[in-house]
């Protein structure tokens, strides 16, 4: 089995059939089905809203297919009734968490402890704006000291780490202060490998050209990272390509590692007994009041 633990509808205009199709031509199972709200979204230009209703309707036409993942923006007054709401109505993530907030603000972590109670990952974005990119005021729940934060006022939260402003700190140098994608060899010690040395609450996301990045920059390191810390790693594309698929298969990992990246620690994370894409196909959202 192999499920793909980031994924979005009407993403980069794919439509839910589009991505079915391209998930049955990866062979992928299932995947995650992450929404995208910020309620201060049309400040920056990078925002595309992706509904919670678009990810419960996705799966009602896919039963079976894609888990479901629901992330109303924590600073929403009545967040916390939302969240069981949706749980209740089968979602299992809270995720993609996108915000230009920090990542340890006091709706955040009630948020976050809440999403830990009811045993829904916590799937977030980090991204600091650099010198090299086209919008120097875009950025996302803050550097990987917010995330160090967040871990300790949240221990019985699991979180899931992805962006930019994660895997550049996969190496210990000062390029992941100047660059979203350095490139050449990782330097032992970042602060990737610490974090998930320090807090076991927290796994990695694969997704996307930064998680591509981080483990293809360095391909020796890359390959050792993935074996030393298959426990802790998710498969995911967040796009429409089989790059990461690709890579994976190409260098030779133990079996056993790469099932754990591929569907095993998503299972651990998200069981499919009970989850919604199993037994939710009529399930639908809460109306917002």
């Amino acid at each position: 089995m192999i499920i793909d633990c980031h994924q979005h509808t009407d993403w980069h205009g794919r439509r839910t059939e589009d991505l079915v199709k391209h998930l049955d031509e990866l062979g992928v199972d299932k995947a995650w089905l992450l929404s995208w709200e910020a309620i201060d979204g049309a400040l920056e230009p990078w925002y595309a809203h992706l509904s919670i209703a678009q990810v419960f309707s996705a799966a009602r036409s896919y039963p079976g297919r894609f888990i479901i993942g629901a992330a109303p923006d924590p600073r929403r007054p009545n967040v916390l009734d939302l969240i069981r709401q949706y749980h209740k109505a089968g979602a299992r993530v809270f995720g993609e968490v996108k915000l230009r907030v920090l990542m340890d603000s006091p709706e955040l972590i009630a948020a976050f402890r809440l999403a830990g109670e009811l045993r829904m990952p916590v799937l977030f974005h980090l991204q600091l704006p650099n010198a090299n990119e086209p919008y120097p005021s875009c950025w996302y729940l803050g550097d990987v000291d917010a995330v160090e934060r967040t871990l300790v006022k949240c221990p019985d939260t699991i979180f899931v780490a992805h962006g930019p402003g994660w895997w550049a700190h996969i190496s210990d140098d000062r390029k992941a202060h100047t660059q979203s994608y350095p490139t050449g060899r990782v330097v032992p010690g970042g602060a990737v490998v610490r974090l998930l040395d320090e807090y076991p609450n927290l796994y990695c996301d694969l997704s996307a050209g930064s998680g591509f990045n981080g483990i293809q920059r360095d391909p020796k390191f890359g390959r050792r990272f993935l074996i030393d810390y298959a426990d802790r790693i998710l498969y995911g594309t967040d796009f429409f390509d089989r790059r990461h698929l690709d890579h994976l298969r190409s260098i030779d990992l133990p079996q056993s590692v790469l099932e754990k990246i591929l569907c095993g620690n998503a299972l651990k994370l998200v069981p499919l007994a009970g989850a919604s894409g199993e037994k939710a196909g009529a399930a639908r959202p809460p109306r917002r009041r």
